[in-house]
């Protein structure tokens, strides 16, 4: 089973507004390289807002608190509107339209469609070929946050 490695890294330490070096390592195709821009306010908002309306649901168990902040009550319908506005914000993020970038993504596309018909195992279960993909996003905090299960890009019907 290949594993398909995905790397991300501030483009400049100094300065996290530069953007993000992104690394795509894969047996298939080698490496390539691209960027991605500094991750928009609009998805920071929308990401703030999804958890601190997530956070005062009941029966939620947090390791933060908010305080000194008013505490506004949202029904589950707004957490999954939230929730819905989050992934919006995420997937335009990376469908960032930078012809490094966008062929990097293109040529992810086939590599994870790899459903392992014929491949010799003898389980038959066809799985035996497919391959994972590993995404690495060093010690950035806020990319650790991000709904990386909600890239349109992993969804099995694109």
């Amino acid at each position: 089973m290949e594993t398909i490695k995905l790397t991300l890294r501030p483009r400049d330490e100094e300065n996290p507004d530069a953007g993000y070096r992104v690394r795509l390592d894969s047996r298939d195709l080698g490496e390539l390289e691209a960027v991605l821009p500094p991750i928009p306010d609009s998805l920071l908002a929308a990401l703030a807002d999804w958890k601190a309306a997530y956070a005062v649901q009941d029966g939620v168990r947090s390791h933060f608190r908010i305080s000194g902040v008013k505490i506004t009550h949202h029904t589950a319908l707004d957490v999954t509107q939230l929730s819905e506005t989050l992934r919006e914000e995420f997937n335009e993020w990376l469908n960032y339209g930078n012809k490094h970038w966008r062929e990097l993504r293109e040529a992810l596309i086939p590599l994870l469609r790899r459903n392992g018909n014929g491949n010799g195992n003898g389980n038959g279960n066809g799985n035996g070929d497919r391959p994972r993909l590993m995404i690495d996003l060093g010690n950035d905090s806020t990319l650790k946050r991000l709904p990386w299960q909600d890239w349109k890009l992993l969804r099995a019907d694109l």
